[in-house]
């Protein structure tokens, strides 16, 4: 996989050069630097997945891949089609925290620390283990070499009253598909770019991150002086569009002959979802193991605590993090209710579990509302003694 590079070699005069491996027009090409791909760590991650991709599919996708593959059940799919390796990138870059699958620590991994669950728990001792704590270690290091390496798209000639759609296809695994557009004016030396869209393709949502406008003339990159969308960071969910930045951009003393390059600290696929959870529920198993504990304590949910859980999690986004629609009726379906549930919890560490950490303010934000201080402790306690000891 060609990666292009955006490297600052200098002033020269007021302005950038600027080096682009594979790159377009007459850019130079450093494609015989160790960046390539014959040497390329991000190639050497993604072939070291390639070799497991069989093995943890079946191992986490269950059979017939109905679990982290399909996402029957409420588990999530980060194993999905049509690219698996695209969809696990996509989905640990959206998780911060103990719920990273790529960690500095590889037994501090999600896929490790995740435990016995209603699927069966990965440990690292085991061939696979082993196998999933090289391709961390890979991906660790790739990340390593790309710090301070832009990727930057080919140069693009620019016209007034146009609308100009540029590809990111190349920029990265999982960016096929991918763009930016935008509308151009140019007036005498001042170039206007205005409804500055992001697009994401079908199969997975994408992330642009620090976006910089690059005028180039002959060999020679001139940055956007006020490096106007330095914290810019667009998330896109697949299929979909978002503005980029503030939507408008405006830079001064443009050359009539110069073209129009932009680089990114960084780019790839991204998983853009409301759900907060890890899974942990197979097609067609309620993933509950206590079910009568967790009846037991239905009554927190449901008005015995300051926060009515059901009339938020019935319906709308909120369901999609916590469905409780399953309680809503007259005739509760406890089985599929306490499967939903238990896709918020993290067994391997469940005072670190969504269903806590939410209503109780610690470190997840809760538009739902907060418990009482006084609440705290007696739903902390019932919640993990009551039920999840039992799992």
């Amino acid at each position: 996989m060609n990666r292009i590079r955006f490297a600052l070699l200098g002033a020269i005069g007021g302005s950038i050069a600027i080096v682009v491996a594979c790159g377009g027009g007459a850019l130079t090409d450093d494609s015989s630097s160790p960046d390539n791909d014959a040497g390329d760590p991000a190639a050497h991650a993604e072939e070291l997945f390639r070799q497991m991709e069989a093995s943890i599919s079946d191992s986490c996708g269950g059979a017939g891949g109905v679990c982290h593959v399909q996402g029957l059940g409420g588990a999530p799919s980060w194993l999905k089609d049509p690219d698996r390796y695209v969809s696990i990138k996509a989905y640990d870059a959206s998780q911060s925290g103990g719920r990273r699958f790529i960690t500095e620590v590889p037994d501090e991994s999600r896929l490790f620390t995740k435990g016995k669950h209603s699927g069966p728990e990965l440990t690292k001792d085991s061939p696979l283990g082993q196998e999933v704590v090289a391709w961390i270690q890979a991906e660790l290091a790739a990340a390593t070499a790309a710090k301070n390496h832009k990727v930057t798209t080919d140069p693009v000639s620019l016209a007034d009253g146009t609308q100009v759609t540029i590809s990111l296809a190349h920029l990265g695994s999982g960016m096929k598909g991918s763009s930016i557009s935008f509308s151009v004016s140019i007036l005498g030396s001042l170039l206007t770019l205005s409804d500055m869209t992001a697009h994401a393709p079908a199969a997975n949502g994408i992330r642009l991150q620090h976006p910089l406008f690059i005028q180039v003339v002959g060999n020679t990159g001139t940055p956007d002086p006020g490096d106007s969308c330095a914290n810019v960071d667009t998330k896109v969910k697949e299929g979909s569009d978002a503005v980029l930045g503030p939507g408008t951009l405006v830079i001064p003393q443009w050359a009539a002959d110069a073209k129009l390059a932009i680089s990114f600290d960084a780019v790839g696929p991204y998983t853009v979802t409301d759900v907060t959870t890890d899974g942990g529920i197979e097609g067609g198993a309620t993933g509950c193991k206590n079910l009568p504990g967790y009846q037991a304590i239905v009554g927190d949910f449901t008005g015995g605590l300051s926060i009515n859980c059901v009339g938020c999690h019935a319906g709308g986004n909120a369901q999609n993090s916590l469905d409780m629609s399953f309680l809503a009726g007259g005739t509760p379906d406890y089985k599929s209710a306490c499967a939903a549930a238990l896709n918020t919890v993290a067994l391997g560490n469940k005072a670190s579990s969504p269903l806590i950490l939410a209503p109780t303010g610690t470190s997840l934000q809760h538009t739902g509302g907060k418990l009482q201080a006084a609440e705290q402790t007696t739903y902390m306690n019932d919640v993990l003694n009551t039920w999840l000891s039992g799992e």
